[in-house]
């Protein structure tokens, strides 16, 4: 799995073994903004190497999200 930021929304994409269409893909990612009721005006900070969002697997099925939001 992998959560990016592109352009102000917050996405989360997971992977497996086989390979998948960039429809597919698309119909399976999360938009995190949607989810939460985010707006799309959050902007990347000049010279701030921190992510603006994490993830890890808590056990075999779940994940934890952290974002930042400003």
């Amino acid at each position: 799995m992998i959560v990016y930021y592109d352009d102000g929304l917050f996405k989360f994409r997971n992977f497996g073994v086989t390979t998948r269409t960039e429809e597919e893909i698309e119909v399976n990612e999360l938009n995190i903004n949607k989810e939460l009721t985010l707006n799309n005006h959050t902007m990347p900070i000049s010279n701030f190497p921190e992510p603006f969002v994490t993830c890890c697997f808590t056990n075999d099925d779940l994940a934890f999200i952290s974002l930042f939001l400003n």
